[in-house]
């Protein structure tokens, strides 16, 4: 209920000044803390909220677009020696690339 239905949680869209913010906090951290970044961002909007919108759209080292071959082969190998069970060690394995975008 806290992270999703609590009236205070800011589920607008995130703005260019609130991404410009949040990439300046992060920048700014070195490992991350993502209730304390919330909490310094100050604009109600939760912990999760807060990593969800970097990682999907303002962390630089996560690789969009279509997979090569090397990382088709690379992905391969991984999902062979660490197993269908946790993606995250298999992203571990690709640099650029997450957990999730391995998995699907």
């Amino acid at each position: 209920w806290l992270n999703t239905e609590d009236p205070l949680i800011n589920h607008s869209p995130w703005s260019k000044s609130d991404d410009k913010q949040l990439l300046f906090i992060v920048q700014q951290g070195g490992p991350y803390n993502w209730i304390h970044v919330a909490e310094l961002l100050g604009i109600n909007r939760t912990a999760s909220q807060c990593l969800s919108r970097y990682q999907r759209s303002l962390n630089v080292n996560i690789l969009r677009g279509d997979w090569t071959e090397e990382e088709d082969v690379q992905l391969r190998a991984a999902v062979e020696a660490c197993g269908e069970n946790d993606w995250q060690l298999v992203a571990s394995h690709l640099e650029g690339r997450t957990g999730v975008q391995c998995s699907n």
